[in-house]
């Protein structure tokens, strides 16, 4: 117990050890900052499937394969849950069966910024790309030798080529 406890503390990801019927049998910290929850809520009254938001159905049988199969992992599996307080956040889940044991360590990764991150970037570069193909001014990007790599598709009216006929040319010719 006291070497379960020191591991899951040093990881520094939010780890849950489970039984085999899903209930909470330890936490570290960080798992009761993910969830919201403190240990004393959690550990041996809670079963992690609570905290599901989606995807129930497909994650559940994945985690009883980690038990099943005493070799057996899940790794990366995607789902969204909800905390205490109602906030729902996007984890990467992770599950692993402890050798000797009915019990798995499962690992909980917050992905829901770097989600957030994404969806703005993407957001970002299509608004760029729409602004650098509809101004009305000649926009390209060259390699370090001075081949054009890109060029926006107003040098056909501008100068009656295709981008297409310069993209991998010199833009010294």
């Amino acid at each position: 117990e006291k070497i379960y406890h020191a591991i899951l503390e040093s990881s520094g990801a939010a780890l849950a050890v489970t039984e085999d019927n899903d209930v909470i049998h330890l936490v570290n910290s960080e798992f009761e900052l993910l969830t919201g929850f403190c240990r004393v809520e959690l550990e041996g009254k809670r079963r992690w499937t609570e905290f599901i938001e989606d995807d129930l159905e497909k994650t559940q049988p994945l985690h009883k394969l980690a038990v099943l199969d005493h070799d057996g992992a899940v790794d990366n599996h995607e789902f969204r849950i909800r905390d205490k307080f109602g906030a729902v956040k996007d984890v990467l889940f992770r599950a692993k069966s402890i050798p000797g044991t009915k019990k798995r360590i499962t690992t909980f990764t917050d992905t829901t910024k770097r989600k957030c991150d994404e969806e703005a970037l993407a957001t970002a570069e299509e608004e760029y790309r729409m602004l650098v193909e509809t101004i009305n001014d000649v926009i390209f990007t060259l390699d370090i030798q001075g081949i054009i790599l890109y060029i926006n598709p107003v040098v056909e009216q501008i100068l009656g080529y295709a981008a297409s006929e310069v993209i991998g040319q010199p833009f010294s010719r």
